[in-house]
């Protein structure tokens, strides 16, 4: 009996410390998940609103669709939150990457690069004996803006008068001029958006001034080419500038989303650009706005081409402003920017 009894005592003892066992090792597999799912979500909180891409290169390989699956495209791929700063030709641009938007902090704890406001000069006549200034309703409203507007017709009567009135101080009228500048901005592109011809796009005023003070990612549009401006010597091609201009009075200066397709030959970054117009926020993609207007063609390469599933719509928008005879199919001898650019090679 004795014997029985010290077995028994053993084998609760035994089953004492294998559930002892079992809790310690339930307790140390649940605090490591809760670790390693903490250092997860800081890891991609620290990606996605904190850490700042400050070239193509630097854009990681998880960004990019896989390519070599056609039923992705169009499917995959992460976008990109930042600002224009400087736009270099038609159909590429350089893009600030602000990771996390307001979350991440920018403009309250991270500083927002900004952009100086443009100097718009107002043509005048030459003096006659009535001399008149031109007025431009676009170059007036842009100096009322400013706080340059004068009037001709007035003459000063009384200096004591003028002299005792102060004058504004230079951060009242900055701030004046900031809180203008969108305004007139969607009033200019709501009244005149059916205009297609050169003397339209080289009228639209820009508003900001290129900012190369930051290190940005250079950014190529997908599926569009624009007319080539000159390089090394070579004569630019018709509707270059105006393309330019367009660009520059659209984007300048905006918030933008990217979405990385690819990395080409000159290490920019290929990639579709969506931005926000208008007062009700209408989301529209840069690539085919150019290609409605006619300021770009569908691009041409033996190579396969990403349009991040846009092909259909990009095409459809190019033939009606074929038939429109919208912005350079206004030519009537048109070289294409493939064209262009083949020729100069040979």
């Amino acid at each position: 009996m004795v014997i029985f009894s010290l077995n028994t005592q053993k084998r609760i003892n035994s089953k004492d410390n294998t559930k002892s066992n079992n809790t310690d090792i339930a307790s140390v597999l649940l605090c490591s998940v809760v670790l390693a799912a903490t250092l997860i979500s800081l890891y991609s909180g620290f990606n996605r609103y904190v850490l700042r891409y400050e070239q193509a290169a630097d854009i990681p390989k998880i960004y990019f669709q896989n390519r070599q699956s056609p039923n992705n495209i169009g499917k995959n791929g992460k976008w990109l939150y930042g600002k224009v700063l400087s736009v270099g030709d038609g159909d590429n641009l350089n893009f600030y990457h602000m990771p996390g938007g307001f979350w991440g902090g920018w403009g309250i704890i991270r500083r927002e690069p900004k952009l100086k406001l443009n100097v718009i000069k107002q043509k005048t006549v030459k003096k006659q004996v009535n001399s008149r200034q031109d007025f431009n309703p676009i170059t007036m409203a842009w100096n009322f803006i400013k706080g340059d507007a004068k009037t001709t017709n007035k003459k000063k009567t009384n200096n004591n008068s003028n002299t005792s009135k102060k004058k504004p101080t230079k951060a009242v009228v900055k701030k004046q001029q900031y809180k203008n500048v969108n305004f007139l901005n969607k009033v200019y592109t709501n009244w005149f958006t059916d205009g297609t011809t050169s003397d339209h796009f080289m009228s639209l005023p820009i508003y900001y001034t290129n900012n190369y003070k930051h290190k940005t990612i250079s950014i190529r549009l997908c599926g569009i080419d624009a007319p080539e401006r000159s390089h090394f010597g070579s004569k630019a091609q018709p509707f270059s500038d105006e393309a330019m201009n367009f660009l520059k009075h659209t984007l300048l200066n905006k918030k933008i989303y990217v979405k990385p397709l690819e990395i080409d030959r000159y290490g920019r970054c290929v990639a579709r650009v969506i931005y926000y117009d208008g007062f009700f926020r209408q989301q529209k993609d840069i690539s085919l706005e150019m290609l409605k207007v006619g300021l770009a063609t569908i691009y041409e390469s033996k190579s396969p081409i990403d349009f991040d599933g846009q092909e259909v719509i990009y095409k459809k928008a190019e033939t009606d402003s074929k038939k429109k005879k919208r912005g350079m199919w206004r030519l009537k001898k048109l070289e294409t920017p493939a064209e262009f650019k083949k020729k100069l090679r040979s």
